[in-house]
């Protein structure tokens, strides 16, 4: 029907991508974050690869354990996770989960407490296509509280600069966040 939208895409250009990425963080393992195209062709190419998945919604999840990923290479994403969602995560074996404060954290903690936890940290491109430092992202001056608290669910730590990011310090700055928080909580 020519009154149809579709693209066309170049599953070879996923290889090329995946392999530098590795080749330049060679102890980084990427996360694909479903949402930003839940493609199933796309999913099933980075599975091959090796990559892990961030779903931000029990249809994602659903989506990416179908292409036969195992529910380890899942961290369950989404800023605000209703309790129903967070249980389906957590019963379909998706044991790692990502939060932005101390309400999440006690809600996982009540719901989910065997499910490992991600410390998404607030970092921002003022300048990004599509400055997400409003949506994601614990405060840093909450962060001792929610380390503390979280004790040995809490296995590592993420953030977001935003979607179309345009300045590397945004960059450099988040990852010396991470970087003073994962040295100070001794994670891996």
């Amino acid at each position: 029907n020519p009154e149809d939208s579709f693209y066309i895409m170049n599953l070879n250009h996923i290889n090329t991508a995946y392999e530098e990425w590795t080749r330049a963080f060679p102890t980084i393992r990427p996360f694909y974050a479903v949402k930003c195209n839940p493609d199933r062709h796309i999913v099933e190419r980075l599975a091959g690869l090796g990559a892990g998945f961030d779903c931000a919604s029990p249809g994602e999840i659903d989506l990416v354990l179908d292409c036969g990923v195992h529910p380890s290479n899942i961290i369950y994403a989404n800023p605000v996770k209703r309790i129903f969602d967070l249980q389906y995560a957590r019963n379909l074996g998706v044991m790692v989960t990502t939060l932005d404060s101390i309400e999440e954290l006690e809600k996982i903690q009540r719901y989910c407490p065997d499910m490992e936890v991600i410390l998404r940290i607030k970092a921002s491109d003022p300048t990004a296509k599509c400055v997400l430092s409003n949506k994601y992202g614990a405060e840093l001056e909450d962060c001792a509280e929610i380390i503390q608290k979280a004790g040995n669910q809490l296995v590592g730590v993420s953030f977001h600069v935003g979607s179309g990011a345009r300045d590397p310090s945004a960059y450099q700055r988040a990852i010396r966040e991470a970087m003073k928080i994962i040295k100070d909580k001794n994670l891996k």
